[in-house]
């Protein structure tokens, strides 16, 4: 079986095939698990754009704050990158002048479907054309993906009957929330990238009515609690 670098760069070729296919100049992609796949680059954009162009026929583009210029180094991957100064930034130095300046010449340029709507509102000079080449490539899973698919499944259900286990009368919350922490610190420090959104937890009976709530950190469980996985 592959390993993560081949695997990237047959996604990222797919999806120049298929851009070539379509007559696409290049293609933005701002969603930040869209990102991960293509570039194993688990990067959390909160206020500032971090934009990601793919081209049919040339290495692919980064476009970054420059708060992150520094800690963005990555070996394993070939791209170009540019960056950007917001907030304060002077004309032409913000995201949407960078951007701009390189996908505003092109005729076609595509954007996934689920990027940010303020990417297209800002750049209005770049001929933009919504797509679903992302979704639909992400539908079909390599083996590579249903072995990791696999993996992950088996070490959910492992912690699942772990939390099972030791749920009783008297066990504090913190004990089974902290039983899958403890499990996905293991998994980050034996594999390069880890990607989770699961919380693994026993809420008490008086908070079961409120999932999205947090109970109080001595919480113990009683009778009739309901588990959340």
């Amino acid at each position: 079986m592959q390993n993560l670098e081949q695997e990237l760069r047959e996604r990222l070729t797919n999806l120049q095939d298929n851009l070539k296919k379509a007559g696409m100049d290049a293609y933005v992609i701002t969603d930040q698990e869209d990102i991960w796949y293509f570039t194993n680059i688990n990067y959390k954009p909160e206020q500032r754009p971090f934009i990601f162009v793919v081209y049919p026929d040339r290495k692919p583009l980064f476009i970054v704050p420059q708060l992150e210029v520094d800690h963005f180094t990555v070996s394993y991957f070939d791209y170009d990158m540019d960056n950007y100064f917001d907030v304060t930034s002077k004309d032409g130095q913000n995201w949407y002048d960078i951007l701009t300046k390189y996908l505003a010449p092109l005729s076609r340029v595509g954007i996934e479907s689920n990027g940010e709507l303020l990417i297209t509102k800002f750049t209005s000079d770049i001929k933009w054309e919504t797509e679903f080449f992302i979704q639909n490539q992400r539908m079909i899973k390599s083996e590579y993906e249903l072995d990791k698919l696999q993996y992950v499944s088996d070490i959910c259900s492992s912690v699942v009957q772990k939390t099972l286990e030791i749920s009783h009368t008297g066990t504090k919350v913190v004990d089974t929330y902290s039983l899958a922490m403890k499990v996905g610190a293991e998994e980050l420090a034996k594999h390069f990238s880890l990607e989770n959104r699961t919380i693994n937890a026993v809420w008490p009976a008086e908070y079961s009515f409120m999932p999205h709530s947090i109970p109080d950190i001595s919480s113990v469980i009683g009778a009739r609690d309901l588990i959340l996985m």
